[in-house]
């Protein structure tokens, strides 16, 4: 099964650095990039591919990995880290203990209340200016999902074969999802509904969702009246000395309900 799974991830391993250079050359200069992934895309060679990248690596581990953190002698199960629901730690250290897999980084684990278990994640920033929130941003994957088949675009019912085809067709469904995001979210602000939906702890693809619904309802009615222009949000900054890297002590407190909700100012990721 270990065979298996090695020679899988050598298939994929080329196709998945090529797309990443390929958005190399589209993040604009100054851009500081951190790069989501779940656990099933987690492989040694896609965290330092992110990395000769220039980008961070925020990819999600299994819970049965083993993590050694700095100055301790023996290697602990990761999830032994945060062994209840409201717990959180972060700290520098070696992950696995096979040889070959070892990886020196930054683990964050957290374990929000409600939840059956707890995200681990292995970065290569700096434990004082990360934060394991920011992998609630990959929801809004699972939310285009939706949006993009039977929730919105309808995409499924298509049948494309031909890639090309469907690149264009992507395009297209991409950039009206952008336009209608920016106008049901800047509606939904305006009124206040955005901020209390967050609040209220309903999460990052929830409120895209209804920014999307929203956004479809306004899209209708300047179809319809054709009054109005959109304005443009501007973009927020990124948060001084976010981009650092450096050993730090490991951190092990409990987890505040505001740790759950999205405190990203404006950092770029790609999930």
């Amino acid at each position: 099964m270990g065979d298996r799974a090695g020679q899988q991830q050598r298939v994929l391993e080329e196709p998945w650095l090529k797309l990443l250079r390929h958005f190399r050359g589209t993040v604009p200069e100054g851009w500081s990039v951190l790069v989501l992934a779940d656990r099933g895309l987690y492989a040694k060679w896609l965290f330092r591919g992110i990395r000769k990248l220039g980008w961070h690596p925020l990819l999600r581990v299994n819970q049965g990995g083993k993590f050694r953190p700095k100055g301790w002698h023996h290697f602990v199960p990761m999830a032994s880290l945060v062994p209840c629901p409201g717990r959180c730690w972060r700290g520098r250290g070696m992950a696995f203990r096979t040889a070959e897999v070892q990886l020196p980084c930054t683990l964050l684990a957290f374990w929000g209340e409600g939840h059956a278990e707890a995200w681990l994640l292995l970065t290569d920033l700096a434990p004082q200016v990360s934060d394991a929130s920011w992998y609630g941003l990959r929801s809004w994957v699972e939310q285009f999902f939706k949006d993009g088949k039977r929730g919105g675009w309808q995409w499924q019912h298509t049948r494309m074969t031909d890639p090309a085809r469907a690149e264009r067709l992507w395009l297209a469904i991409a950039v009206a999802t952008l336009w209608l995001v920016r106008v049901g979210g800047e509606n939904e602000v305006r009124e206040g509904g955005l901020v209390a939906s967050v609040e209220r702890g309903r999460g990052v693809g929830s409120a895209q969702g209804t920014a999307v619904a929203l956004g479809e309802r306004i899209r209708s009615r300047l179809d319809r009246h054709r009054g109005g222009a959109v304005q443009a949000q501007p973009r927020p900054s990124w948060p001084a000395g976010s981009g650092a890297v450096a050993d730090a002590p490991e951190e092990h407190t409990r987890a505040s309900g505001r740790t759950t909700r999205e405190k990203t100012s404006g950092m770029k990721t790609y999930t």
